[in-house]
């Protein structure tokens, strides 16, 4: 378990229309605790670190609605690097990328996302937990558990990895006023390392859904199903609130 304290700085410039870039400082103190007892040493695991990091972004939003698209695009990258002059403790560098596409056809919404996370440790370290990636669930992969994708540890939990690729397709069908059906295809894993990342290992789940687009909130059911790739053939039902991505 990990419970973090931060403060921030940032700068944010939008350069056109649809282009937004920014850089900021953030410094975490990151607590994080084993709540199992190693059972050879007998003792358990509790360390306060600190993590200072500079970041940029750049982001090109041409959707109609962040939180409901139906059409238009989001591109966006992520750079952050954390050097022990800035106050870290411990050293990385890291990089998120996110691709969305919306396409309304005859009504029909046809949504597309693709998301890649490569982190490498700087200096012969190793990489805190806290900043691994994790992947499964109800806004990954549908059908597993939540982020139970990629390596384990000595206990059996999600340990995380250092890089992280996950694939999505659905369909938004229309079926009476607030009501919409969905179908869907996802894709990804979590891997230990860079060099680890191959499209042939991905998890793979199918499956369907409704949307209630209230006057409030956008409510989400779906079942997904793995039908493929190094994951339980399991099938699990996912609710929440505003669309899936």
């Amino acid at each position: 378990m990990t419970d973090q304290n931060s403060i921030a700085w940032q700068q944010q410039l939008q350069t056109a229309s649809h282009l937004t870039l920014s850089y900021s400082y953030r410094f975490d103190r990151d607590h994080t605790v084993n709540t199992r007892i190693d059972p050879i040493t007998g003792i358990s695991f509790d360390i306060t670190v600190n993590v200072a990091r500079l970041i940029g972004n750049a982001a090109w939003d041409t959707r109609d609605d962040p939180l409901n698209a139906t059409r238009g695009s989001l591109y966006s990258s992520s750079l952050q690097w954390a050097p022990d002059r800035l106050g870290s403790q411990f050293r990385f560098l890291k990089y998120v990328g996110q691709a969305y596409r919306f396409q309304n056809v005859h009504g029909v919404v046809l949504a597309s996302a693709a998301r890649l996370g490569l982190v490498g440790p700087l200096g012969g370290q190793e990489l805190i937990s806290s900043e691994r990636f994790l992947a499964g669930g109800s806004r990954t992969v549908r059908g597993v558990d939540e982020n139970s994708l990629g390596p384990r540890d000595f206990f059996g939990d999600p340990a995380g990895g250092e890089s992280l690729l996950v694939l999505n397709q659905e369909a938004r069908v229309p079926v009476y006023k607030w009501l919409h059906g969905v179908g869907f295809i996802d894709a990804g894993n979590v891997y230990p390392t860079i060099r680890d990342l191959k499209l042939t290992d991905l998890a793979g789940s199918v499956g369907f859904g409704l949307r209630l687009n209230t006057p409030f909130a956008l409510l989400r059911a779906d079942y997904g199903k793995v039908v493929w790739g190094p994951a339980p053939r399991t099938g699990k039902w996912f609710f929440g609130i505003g669309q899936a991505f």
